[in-house]
């Protein structure tokens, strides 16, 4: 009787984790919210506001996937420039196909509690990017990059211009150098909504058909369980169930073909942590750098 009690259990924890509904004010749970320093809300403050100190709102992008790291931005930046200049800026994602519907019902939803309009831009990460530099006259983006990404791994600043065959924007990046701990220390001490998936054990969303629960977040006494993706502490760790496709993104490693230099003046082209397993805002290219659709 117990052996059957501790499998129906084991059941049960495990349904109602993966019906758990989808909400844009969705609490956070108690996640132990340690490890962010004041001095990185700072920064990330002072960048933001450096940015809208030379330009107008309305030539600013924001990439809106409603990822984690996407969440946190947003929030940095509503604090450090106040909602009304927020719902001036330009809130975009790239057309994806392949999507979670829960991420895009989360995405749509938080969209509207924040008040403002999302442009979601059909075509190659390059050329809807260009639509939009041309069609909204943007000159820079604020993007929830961060160092673990392949792309993040080769840049020297959190302040950068977009490579070489992309619109001429400056990308602001506030969470370049946290970790995902950080992040999720964060997400839960300001009570930052989220998309439900995570707490299914998913600790970064890409396309539906190559993502899956984290295996190293994998219930060892009750199979079929995952713990929820805040409990994750390495970033090497955090695309392991996520595969890799697409171009050369806006701030991507260099490529190797003639003529064609593709990444940033910034980039450091000996930093060797460019894995394209380790990556949050990124589908492995283009995506990642502007938002497309995970975080």
């Amino acid at each position: 009787t117990v052996s059957v009690l501790y499998w129906v259990n084991c059941f049960v924890m495990a349904t109602s984790s993966s019906i758990h509904r989808c909400s844009s004010v969705d609490p956070p749970c108690d996640g132990g919210a340690v490890g962010v320093e004041q001095h990185m809300v700072t920064e990330a403050h002072g960048i933001l506001q450096e940015m809208v100190s030379s330009r107008t709102p309305e030539r600013v992008g924001v990439a809106f996937n409603g990822g984690k790291d996407s969440m946190a931005t947003v929030q940095l930046l509503t604090d450090a420039v106040g909602t009304a200049v927020v719902r001036r800026m330009v809130f975009f994602v790239f057309d994806s196909p392949d999507e979670f519907d829960e991420l895009v019902s989360f995405r749509s939803a938080e969209a509207a509690r924040l008040g403002v309009e999302l442009v979601v831009v059909p075509g190659p990460p390059r050329e809807a990017l260009w639509r939009l530099h041309q069609e909204r006259g943007l000159e820079a983006a604020v993007v929830g990059m961060r160092r673990a990404d392949p792309s993040g791994a080769w840049l020297k600043s959190n302040v950068t211009r977009c490579t070489a065959g992309w619109p001429p924007m400056t990308l602001y990046l506030p969470v370049l150098e946290w970790a995902v701990p950080q992040i999720w220390a964060y997400t839960l001490a300001r009570g930052i909504p989220f998309c439900c998936l995570y707490r299914q054990g998913f600790t970064s969303l890409g396309p539906r058909h190559e993502t899956v629960p984290n295996p190293a977040l994998r219930d060892p006494e009750c199979p079929g369980r995952f713990r929820p993706a805040w409990e994750l502490r390495d970033d090497c760790l955090e695309r392991a169930s996520r595969g890799s496709s697409g171009e050369p993104s806006v701030l991507s490693t260099p490529t190797h073909a003639a003529g064609n230099s593709a990444h940033p003046a910034s980039a450091s082209p000996s930093d060797p942590h460019s894995s394209p397993s380790s990556a949050e805002t990124s589908r492995g290219a283009p995506d990642s750098a502007l938002g497309a659709s995970p975080a």
